[in-house]
């Protein structure tokens, strides 16, 4: 099955302060456009990857909060968001905690004031040089791994890899 969510939009009320905040905090290029009369600005998608994307969102429907619905960004380094959340001119609302074999937490406040999740995956690979592409082992479920940020990703499905 699938991830059931598609999209998310998080409710701005300056949308160049919140492009700005977002470029710059998560190194990400959003693309502007007007949507059903809403001004929106999207992150990147990728509909090979797994995960989901979504939008800035300005407009009458959209308020932004600390209350309600959370949002999870996937990032390499938790520390670093912090350090340019704060350079930026924003808060970290929960400071980075182990939460076990599933890697780190943490929350920031955006331009806007909503409140922002993070999580970075704890890697047993962190510092190795590691491939998946020629190790045979039928049905294996692997996580993926990006060697340039040394950062373990989702996991999925391969017939091969290989770690050396």
């Amino acid at each position: 099955m699938a991830n059931p969510v598609f999209h998310f939009e998080i409710p701005v009320t300056d949308m160049d302060r919140a492009i700005a905040f977002y470029r710059t905090v998560f190194d990400l290029e959003l693309r502007r456009d007007n949507v059903d009369g809403y001004e929106m600005a999207f992150f990147p998608r990728d509909d090979i990857s797994p995960g989901t994307s979504g939008a800035l969102a300005k407009g009458d429907v959209y308020k932004p909060s600390h209350d309600g619905t959370i949002i999870y960004f996937d990032v390499a380094d938790i520390d670093i968001v912090f350090e340019r959340t704060v350079a930026a001119g924003s808060r970290v609302l929960y400071k980075k905690t182990d939460i076990g074999t599933a890697g780190f937490v943490g929350e920031i406040e955006d331009s806007e004031g909503n409140r922002i999740a993070l999580t970075q995956a704890s890697s047993p690979y962190a510092g190795k040089k590691v491939s998946f592409a020629h190790y045979t082992r039928p049905h294996s479920i692997i996580p993926t791994y990006n060697a340039q940020k040394r950062t373990l990703g989702h996991w999925q499905k391969f017939a091969d890899y290989r770690q050396f």
